[in-house]
């Protein structure tokens, strides 16, 4: 009996243990469902999170000659992007933070 109560203890903890790790998952989405990056700590969305609003705000990657653009098929903030997530997505789509399935920052709103 007692065995019994130790391997149910062993189970709950392991449970609350997965659990608190699923909780620890951000998740950077383009749109509602198109997950971009997944990052287990707050540093690490923190930073990643600057990054990306470094990027967003930058005006000369916006502003760029039709030539670069007709020669690279990209704008330069598409670049930047894809280099730091290392996948492309749809800039012009809200940008957000989800944990546990809930929004808790918009990065930014649809559009420009």
């Amino acid at each position: 009996m007692v065995e019994q109560k130790d391997k149910n203890c062993e189970e709950e903890e392991m449970n609350k243990q997965t659990n608190m790790t699923k909780q620890n998952n951000f998740e950077f989405r383009s749109g509602r469902k198109n997950v971009v990056k997944s990052v287990e700590t707050v540093q690490e969305a923190n930073e990643l999170m600057r990054k990306m609003l470094e990027i967003y705000k930058d005006d000369s990657l916006w502003d760029c000659c039709v030539k670069h653009v007709l020669e690279n098929d990209e704008l330069p903030a598409y670049a930047k992007f894809d280099k730091l997530l290392g996948t492309k997505f749809d800039v012009y789509d809200t940008m957000s933070i989800y944990v546990n399935g809930k929004s808790v920052r918009r990065l930014w709103k649809r559009g420009f």
